[in-house]
């Protein structure tokens, strides 16, 4: 475990108010991990292997660090990128679920209207109806 510390200054214009935030490498790692391969069928027994602990810490500490669990996180980021591509491109809805790590597109709709609470292709028409208006 290290900890970034952010020293008290103290001057006549300047009070800074620190705290100890503690990091855990192995978080810190397995994010920079899921950020570059979020588009690869990528699990959390994977990611801990290969930052060198064992799936049930890295699920405990991840948790501690971010607030979300692995999936939320993985969930999350993969949902992100795909309403960028769909505001951002013509792809095909299947093709966006593919470009983002979800090789089923039935399941790729499911998820993401669980998450932002319209299909994407309700999504895409709300864009487009909000960039011609």
């Amino acid at each position: 475990i290290s900890s970034n510390v952010i020293f008290f200054v103290y001057s006549p214009s300047i009070i800074l108010i620190a705290s100890l935030i503690p990091i855990y490498k192995a978080v810190s790692d397995a994010i920079n991990i899921i950020d570059g391969e979020y588009t690869k069928n990528i699990t959390l027994e994977e990611i801990a292997k290969r930052v060198g602990v064992s799936s049930q810490y890295l699920s405990k500490i991840f948790k501690d660090e971010t607030n979300q669990t692995f999936v939320e996180y993985l969930t999350a980021l993969r949902i992100n990128r795909a309403k960028d591509i769909i505001q951002t491109s013509d792809q095909p809805i299947k093709q966006v679920g593919i470009m983002v790590g979800y090789k089923d597109p039935n399941y790729f709709s499911r998820i993401f209207r669980s998450v932002v609470g319209i299909s994407p292709s309700d999504f895409r028409d709300s864009v487009k109806y909000k960039i011609d208006k």
